[in-house]
């Protein structure tokens, strides 16, 4: 005698079946992108809206971000070491140990003091090896004195210097995006790297106070990623934005001058 089967059960199992192979199916180009990714994309890199969400794309091919922050410092060496410009060139050993592990990105912090130098370690990483870079820089947060950005004088130096940085490379087949900060909202409340303003002091509540310092960094990031945008447009290699703390993306708009791209700050101190 056969055993009786219940047929919601078999109902509901056909159901998942059917769920779980339109899932394999729509995460399909992801995976396939993440696995047999092509190496030395070039071309604009861009982040484009999907079905299924957000791709960040070179050369209109989907680019599955594999990478590692890069900081190599020697044993013996300090803060000032600069990797860019160390004759043993470490890079070229260790990204061939990099690309055997699948990575395909790295992060610098900051670029070198020579960009002959960065850019020969851009060029090295990519042409050898397949390996794009996130070029950062740290907007003056680990400077002495530290950072204020309430400081129109200090933002618009700081502003300056990243918008220096992206002519210098923002050509380079190597550059997959820029990112701007690490960890700088830290200092939005006390203990440290503190910044403050007159105005900023006479605020009582510390909520308040850390909302209104919020609103001023990332107001200014916005600047940033404005100038970084009109630059970038204006080349052949458009390049996207990270920002440490949070993500930007260009958004077409008809109301800018920016080549018809604005960007969108956390609208939660907007």
């Amino acid at each position: 005698m056969r055993p009786h089967r219940n047929p919601v059960l078999s109902i509901l199992l056909v159901i998942s079946l059917i769920l779980f192979l339109a899932s394999l199916l729509a995460a399909f180009p992801y995976v396939n992108s993440a696995l047999f990714q092509e190496k030395h994309l070039k071309g604009p890199v861009k982040v484009e809206k999907a079905k299924g969400g957000w791709h960040l794309t070179v050369g209109g091919k989907p680019f599955f971000v594999k990478g590692v922050c890069y900081q190599y410092v020697p044993v013996g060496e300090g803060g000032l070491y600069d990797i860019f410009a160390d004759p043993r060139e470490p890079w070229m050993t260790d990204g061939k140990l990099m690309s055997g592990m699948g990575v395909n990105a790295v992060r610098f912090y900051k670029a070198g003091k020579s960009i002959p130098q960065t850019k020969k370690v851009i060029r090295d990483l990519f042409d050898n090896f397949g390996i794009k870079t996130a070029l950062g820089h740290y907007l003056g947060f680990w400077d002495w004195p530290p950072a204020n950005y309430a400081d129109p004088a200090f933002r618009n130096k700081i502003k300056d210097e990243v918008v220096e940085m992206v002519k210098a490379y923002k050509d380079e087949d190597g550059i997959l995006f820029w990112i701007l900060g690490n960890e700088n909202n830290y200092s939005f409340e006390t203990g440290l790297r503190d910044w403050s303003s007159p105005e900023i002091d006479a605020i009582e509540s510390a909520s308040e106070a850390k909302k209104v310092k919020a609103r001023i960094y990332y107001t200014f990031i916005n600047d940033i990623a404005k100038a970084i945008l009109y630059r970038s447009l204006r080349s052949a290699a458009r390049t996207s934005i990270y920002l440490e703390d949070l993500s930007i993306r260009a958004r077409p708009s008809a109301r800018t001058l920016i080549a018809s791209k604005r960007t969108s700050a956390n609208p939660m101190y907007s």
